[in-house]
């Protein structure tokens, strides 16, 4: 995570603990920012890595095994929600 994601988060969480209202102004800008910042921080993150393959197949691995990992038990948890 980027130190400007990071920064973001945690000034979401301390605007949420200022104010203790989802719907105030300054919340929801701190929160729209933290997820942008979030989505570009990811999006460099598996742009980096997907640039690095050749050099270290492992993190890549490991990152794509987790991924799927989440993805099944999401979809494990979605069939017993609907039976």
């Amino acid at each position: 995570m980027f130190h400007k994601a990071l920064k973001s988060v945690r000034r979401k969480r301390k605007d949420f603990r200022k104010c203790k209202d989802i719907n105030h102004p300054a919340v929801k800008l701190a929160c729209r920012v933290a997820r942008v910042e979030l989505r570009k921080s990811r999006c460099n993150f598996e742009e980096k890595l997907a640039l690095n393959i050749k050099n270290d197949s492992k993190s890549f691995l490991h990152t794509l095994v987790a991924e799927q990992k989440i993805r099944y038990t999401l979809a494990l948890y979605m069939v017993t929600l609907e039976t």
